[in-house]
């Protein structure tokens, strides 16, 4: 479907697949339950459904707050035409590439007295 403003054909709904790294906030492991992500600054949740990674949680990777995956990520935008402009409606994850553990940092006082 399609809009018309001023004289412009604008679609009303974008798809936007891009490879990014999401940092994990909360997880569940219970078929159709949503995990949290912070993605660009924003906290967001979706239901992870990719083989892949699946596959490695049930291989016994263990994951945590914190950990980030690398993943390419589907974002469906609505055209809001109240405010001119996209809004993020859903995330996908369509394919997983890594499971990033962060690094622990130093303790530059440990030997300090």
């Amino acid at each position: 479907m399609q809009l018309e403003l001023q004289g412009q054909t604008i679609p009303n709904e974008k798809i936007i697949d891009e490879d990014t790294t999401l940092v994990i906030v909360g997880l569940n492991f219970e078929p159709g339950a949503r995990w949290q992500f912070m993605y660009n600054g924003f906290k967001i949740s979706m239901i992870v459904k990719d083989d892949a990674l699946m596959q490695k949680i049930n291989e016994g990777e263990r994951f945590g707050k914190g950990d980030a995956i690398k993943v390419k990520l589907r974002r469906i935008q609505r055209y809001n035409k109240d405010y001119r402009t996209y809004e993020n409606k859903s995330y996908k994850i369509i394919e997983f590439y890594e499971h990033v553990i962060p690094q622990k940092p130093l303790d530059m006082f440990k030997n300090e007295q």
